[in-house]
């Protein structure tokens, strides 16, 4: 018998670190490092040579092509619902170099970018729409420690770092001795001047202010596309209110917009009879009078919809069919409200003329219908999943239509057919337009229009070579 006794096994205490914050639920790609750097590198470069910084122009197109073709490289991924988002993305991107309103330009580009994201994540449920607003800005800051790594052993003793480093000495010694042979001679000088870029402010300017901020942003574009945050889905049973807790307060409101359409139903819906019959009545009046506050109560709806649709139960038939009673009763009264605040607006543009502001009102609340259309669509079946991303592709979608139809060519030529019908005219308001109005504007007599012409081409000035678009090019001198 031994008198050694089993000693216990030891324990280790070692515990593996925790997982950065993000990665629990966005990992880093686990490749592709090499080729997000050079989409990056591209995409910062094009956006410093081409985007104009005095104005709309062919340069954001240009842009916007060069960087989707650089981040396609990169990603490697073709799924139909990310080319279609990029598609539109470029499309918004070419408006800037078709039309010459700076407005408009500014409204597209800031689509393009929601789109890009689109294209980007392929984000379609409400909380991956939600997250991708701040995915990209994020991603470009966690996406620096992961192209590092990732480079970090392709460089190390390549053949491609040698000649990176050789390239660099042979740079340093031409400014050098060219700097020297310059002063030298003259006419070597001149030489070098015109081969040699001015380094003037702007130039300084796009190296480090637009190439850095765009050059990050394409690297979070590329990590995102790489690997989209995903947030998991809820689990359990989705919990929901009891059939009162929401159907009161939801069927309250339908009986408060039933009233209100049938109190105002001769203000909703006179239109020009109704101003002439009241007395003390004015167009200005009456189309002003709570048109800000129904466009409102038309945009506060939809949380509403939204969150009778989340609590709402579904369980038994007719909880469904008082689900589709309720908010259907809701949606198309308050499509009678959108009727009604595009019915005022058209009334008080007939009396008091047109512009761009009035017209993107009009073109907002048609879109709104729309939302409030596929709406009842979704009710039919109580299935929405596709409304999120169908609102914000309808919302595209609007704003091509709008630059397609020309809005400052179509307020001007109203303008000047109010002006052939009633002799009045506001000329300061047409001065103020871009070159888009131009061809409306020579309708007028020579004596009104050449003054305005002249306005709005001296309001323009010089442009560089970026800001080149198509109206300009076939409508000013």
């Amino acid at each position: 018998m031994s008198d050694h006794t089993t000693a216990p096994p030891v324990v280790s205490q070692y515990q593996a670190p925790a997982p950065p914050l993000f990665d629990s639920f966005w990992p880093r790609p686990e490749s592709g490092a090499t080729r997000a750097l050079l989409a990056a590198l591209i995409s910062g470069a094009a956006a410093a040579v081409f985007i104009p910084l005095d104005g709309p122009g062919i340069g954001w197109t240009l842009f916007g092509a060069l960087a989707a073709v650089a981040l396609l490289f990169a990603v490697r991924d073709a799924r139909i619902g990310r080319l279609l988002w990029a598609a539109a993305g470029l499309l918004l991107l070419s408006v800037c170099a078709l039309r010459s309103a700076e407005w408009l330009s500014a409204l597209c580009v800031l689509t393009s970018a929601v789109a890009a994201a689109l294209a980007v994540s392929g984000a379609r449920a409400v909380r991956e729409l939600v997250l991708m607003t701040v995915a990209v800005p994020v991603a470009a800051c966690r996406a620096l420690p992961w192209t590092a790594r990732g480079m970090r052993g392709r460089v190390r003793g390549s053949r491609a770092l040698r000649m990176g480093f050789s390239g660099l000495v042979a740079l340093l010694l031409l400014l050098v001795f060219g700097a020297l042979f310059a002063g030298a001679d003259e006419n070597f000088a001149r030489i070098a001047d015109a081969v040699v870029p001015e380094l003037d402010f702007e130039t300084f300017f796009r190296a480090t202010f637009v190439f850095v901020p765009f050059t990050l942003l394409a690297l979070g574009a590329a990590f995102t596309a790489l690997r989209p945050p995903r947030l998991d889905p809820a689990g359990g049973e989705r919990r929901t209110l009891r059939g009162p807790e929401w159907a009161v307060p939801i069927g309250v409101l339908v009986a408060l917009f039933a009233l209100f359409i049938v109190v105002q139903a001769t203000s909703l819906f006179g239109g020009p009879e109704h101003v002439h019959d009241s007395a003390g009545l004015t167009f200005s009046a009456s189309a002003r009078s709570g048109f800000w506050q129904l466009t409102l109560v038309t945009i506060l709806t939809l949380p509403v919809i939204a969150a009778a649709a989340r609590w709402a139960p579904r369980r038994s038939a007719a909880e469904r069919n008082l689900l589709r009673g309720l908010v259907g009763a809701l949606v198309v009264l308050t499509l009678v409200i959108v009727g009604s605040a595009l019915a005022r607006m058209w009334s008080y543009q007939d009396a008091y003329g047109y512009t761009v502001l009035r017209l993107l009102v009009m073109t907002c609340e048609i879109w709104l219908g729309i939302v409030y259309a596929m709406i009842i669509a979704a009710g039919v079946r109580l299935r929405a999943h596709w409304l999120p991303t169908a609102i914000l592709g309808t919302a595209v979608g609007a704003l091509l239509v709008l630059a397609a139809v020309n809005p400052e060519g179509v307020v001007a030529g109203a303008n000047v057919t109010r002006f052939e019908q009633t002799g009045k005219i506001d000329p300061e308001y047409l001065a103020t337009l871009s070159a888009d109005a131009l061809p409306s504007i020579d309708r007028l007599p020579a004596d009104l229009g050449q003054s305005v012409v002249l306005d709005i081409n001296a309001n323009a000035g010089e442009l560089s070579w970026r800001s080149w678009n198509l109206t300009d090019a076939l409508n000013r001198p």
